[in-house]
């Protein structure tokens, strides 16, 4: 009997909480619907043996409806009301610990017993981002087709992105923000996807949440000049903006990329935009800006900041940009 028991208890603690909430709700319902039933026909109830139809029938007299009917009525409604005053309040108030316990269970599913799920921020990193970020984020490329043509694009290597941003004036969490951005929604027009579960991608919260962490575990100092560096300075010379901007700029800016040897088309536009129309648009200063501290676009290729390159090196580009201006 106690394993019958125990079976039972163990039953109905498994079934779904949302069940049994829908199922005490239409008990309720149809026992109030019952017993208004019940009371509407209570009137009739010594007056069904008679053969007259029910529209020959004698109504109840006034005294009768405005007293004991009524009464009845009242008396039910009340009971109904002190019902749903009690139930609902207690109902909602229970609901954030319903939602919290279901979102336990669905981690204890999905995270930690899935053969993805219970891998740390490194283990997902190396299966789901390394081939287009690089082992330990020191960034790649992969290949996508603008205009029908097959070209490279750069990933951005993922071990600088703290100092990179933070470098341009964005505090740290900012820059954890944009990360979160970033994988939750994907990027528009380049090929990074969407992860997040709530946008339609592969990753519940905690494992995206791993994943960051892992990237702040990663992060390393900028050297700009250093052979391990993003961030390149020819001969470390800063005044030289051609040879930094075929260096770092012409993998976006210029089809060929750094081995494009046409002086009319470097810097002309590939995944990025042709920077030899933008002084058309922009200034010497508003050009810094967008070198220094980037541009975030939700639509396509984002220009990320610049400014570890230091303000001579960054000054040195935008004369040159400026020195390759197509003539009016």
């Amino acid at each position: 009997m106690t394993s019958i028991g125990e079976t039972a208890l163990s039953i109905f603690a498994a079934t779904d909480s949302r069940l049994i909430t829908a199922l005490a709700v239409a008990g309720g319902l149809a026992v109030l619907g019952l017993l208004l039933v019940l009371t509407s026909l209570g009137e009739l109830r010594g007056r069904r043996t008679a053969k007259v139809p029910a529209a020959y029938r004698p109504a109840p007299g006034d005294e009768v409806l405005e007293r004991r009917t009524l009464e009845r009525y009242l008396a039910w409604s009340a009971i109904a009301a002190i019902f749903m005053a009690v139930w609902l309040p207690v109902y909602w108030l229970r609901e954030p610990t319903r939602l919290a316990e279901k979102r336990e269970k669905f981690l204890e599913v999905q995270v930690y017993e899935n053969s993805s799920g219970n891998q740390g921020g490194e283990a997902l990193y190396n299966e789901f981002c390394a081939s287009c970020h690089g082992k330990e984020g020191r960034g790649g490329f992969s290949n996508v087709f603008i205009d029908d043509k097959e070209v490279k694009y750069a990933e951005p290597p993922l071990r600088f992105i703290y100092e990179r941003y933070k470098a341009a004036g964005r505090s740290e969490e900012e820059v954890t923000q944009l990360i979160y951005d970033a994988i939750d929604r994907g990027r528009p027009g380049t090929p990074m996807p969407t992860w997040s579960i709530a946008f339609g991608g592969p990753f519940i919260s905690h494992q995206i949440d791993t994943i960051v962490e892992y990237l702040q575990e990663i992060q390393v100092e900028i050297t700009p000049g250093h052979k391990n560096s993003q961030f390149k300075i020819p001969d470390d010379d800063p005044t030289d903006g051609e040879a930094i901007f075929k260096a770092n700029c012409s993998v976006c800016h210029t089809p060929g990329g750094a081995s494009q040897e046409d002086d009319e088309l470097i810097g002309s536009g590939l995944i990025g935009p042709n920077l030899r129309v933008t002084f058309e648009r922009l200034s010497r200063d508003e050009v810094y800006d967008v070198i220094a501290k980037g541009r975030i676009n939700m639509n396509r290729p984002s220009m990320p900041a610049w400014a570890a390159l230091g303000e001579r090196a960054i000054r040195s580009l935008v004369e040159f940009i400026e020195s390759i201006q197509r003539s009016a």
